[in-house]
């Protein structure tokens, strides 16, 4: 192991968050890389094994370097993940040289929390109902289902198609 990485991970160990670490990596000339980018950017020299297919859906951060900045190069000998797109992991992960190195686990400052009256699952509607049809029949279930009255044709209208609405029964947004 050399100094810089020993640095480095004494950087990453002694943070307190995982917010942290990502400042300090910028500081630094880290830039974030999905692994897809990653594996596009691989040759012979810098062909990553990945221990496991879940590093995939890590953020990668890897280190610029070189002047001038529209032509940067990139130091492929050192990867540090961090999983923030679509679910936070608590884990930051090294791979050096193309192999898993270390894991070190870091809490984020500001946790994800889930729920349940924020989420919206997509209702589905039949083809045949008009933008504005389907704009006038969320109005209605809103009314409706906040016990407010529709008036005898609103009625008709939201009945006529509620059978047909998918996830009805999984729409959380009515409880805002």
């Amino acid at each position: 192991m050399n100094e810089g990485i020993e640095e480095l991970i004494y950087i990453i160990r002694t943070s307190k968050y995982v917010e942290d670490v990502k400042e300090k990596l910028h500081e630094l000339n880290f830039e974030f890389m999905d692994s897809d980018t990653v594996e596009s950017f691989q040759n012979n020299q810098t062909y990553i094994e990945w221990e496991y297919n879940w590093h995939k859906k890590f953020q990668w951060m890897v280190r610029r370097y070189g002047h001038p900045p529209s032509l940067p190069r990139l130091e492929w000998n050192l990867l540090i993940g961090i999983r923030f797109l679509d679910y936070r992991a608590p884990k930051i992960i090294i791979y050096q040289k193309g192999k898993h190195f270390l894991t070190i686990l870091k809490p984020w400052k500001v946790p994800i929390e889930v729920n349940a009256k924020k989420k919206k699952i997509p209702l589905t509607f039949p083809d045949e109902m008009s933008i504005q049809d389907r704009i006038d029949w969320r109005k209605s279930h809103r009314k409706f289902s906040s016990g407010k009255s529709l008036e005898k044709k609103e009625l008709e209208y939201y009945l006529k198609y509620k059978s047909l609405i998918g996830n009805l029964d999984r729409e959380f947004d009515h409880l805002d």
